[in-house]
């Protein structure tokens, strides 16, 4: 094992021509990390408390003896990777306590002070905070008469989904994620954090947070030859869809130590089958984990919601 490069992502005080080597001279957005070619061994720290609106798309891989590892440095919060845009600008007055803002993006989730909106089915059912509308590039939302919804939802205010994924692994191997948020996936049929799609091998994604995505939490893509899959000491919770979706089956591949809660809530708009584990668990070991409150309440669910669900698979999963 040999001991890389660090670099320091900082999103408030950083600079792009910075060398990003060290905390006080750190590099300021993942479009910078995106364009980076590293090598096995290095090390990519975000600083924690802070918030990046891109997409970290993995673009090295590393080896077995020297991973490369995306994670945090600093006090605070988990460093947050977002799928959404923060509206701030741009508001005005539609009719009453009816606002518009242009966003050219159609979004499938949008966040109130970080309360899931409802989505509506026209303008005029906007009848109260939370509820928004889309159409023409124009967002509409409630506010009380005379205060705009910048003014009126402050904490962080009105986030609105635009990119698919927070996180992609890109078919890179040898990869840890570790200590991040990564939340807000704007795809309806996709996944926040998104791994990649062919033979795949020693991905970790480690004490993280995935949530509040429009549809799966991770996507764990793979194929028949993908292999040492783990996802350990996370919280995957609040998506629309899957808390973590197995489209192929692994060689190896771990679920633990992990709280998967809180998933599945878009079942009440289009009667999906979701909850907390799905997919090809063949040779999957899934043990030790906090699996609960998954498709709550969401009236149209079928009755094969679930918190841990098998497709046919000709091997076995291992699960205590």
């Amino acid at each position: 094992m040999c001991f890389g490069a660090t670099y320091y992502i900082d999103a408030t005080n950083g600079n792009v021509s910075n060398t990003g080597l060290s905390p006080e001279y750190p590099w300021k957005t993942i479009a910078q990390v995106n364009s980076k070619s590293f090598s096995p061994g290095d090390s990519i720290l975000f600083k924690k408390g802070e918030t990046w609106r891109e997409t970290l798309t993995v673009p090295s891989s590393g080896s077995a003896d020297n991973v490369i590892t995306f994670g945090a440095y600093g006090t605070g919060a988990k460093p947050i990777i977002s799928g959404s845009n923060l509206i701030k600008a741009g508001w005005s007055k539609d009719s009453q306590n009816i606002w518009k803002s242009t966003v050219t993006t159609q979004p499938t989730i949008v966040y109130f002070n970080g309360e899931r909106g409802t989505l509506v089915a026209a303008k005029a059912n906007i009848t109260s905070e939370f509820k928004w509308f889309w159409a023409s590039n124009v967002l509409y939302v409630w506010a009380p008469s005379g205060i705009t919804p910048s003014a009126y939802y402050i904490n962080p205010g009105i986030e609105a989904g635009d990119r698919n994924q927070a996180i992609r692994t890109n078919d890179k191997s040898y990869v840890i994620v570790d200590g991040i948020t990564a939340r807000d996936g704007n795809e309806n049929n996709g996944a926040t954090v998104n791994v990649g799609s062919v033979s795949v091998t020693g991905i970790v994604f480690q004490n993280c947070v995935i949530e509040r995505g429009a549809h799966t939490g991770i996507g764990l893509k793979g194929s028949t030859t993908a292999a040492s899959v783990t996802i350990d000491h996370c919280t995957i919770q609040n998506n629309g869809g899957w808390g973590i979706w197995f489209d192929q089956t692994y060689t190896t591949a771990t679920v633990s130590n992990s709280i998967i809660t809180g998933n599945g809530w878009a079942s009440a708009a289009d009667d999906q089958q979701y909850g907390g584990i799905q997919g090809y668990l063949g040779n999957v070991n899934i043990y030790s984990n906090t699996i609960y409150d998954n498709v709550l309440g969401t009236a149209n669910a079928t009755n094969e919601s679930h918190g841990i669900y098998t497709l046919v698979d000709i091997a076995i999963a291992n699960i205590y």
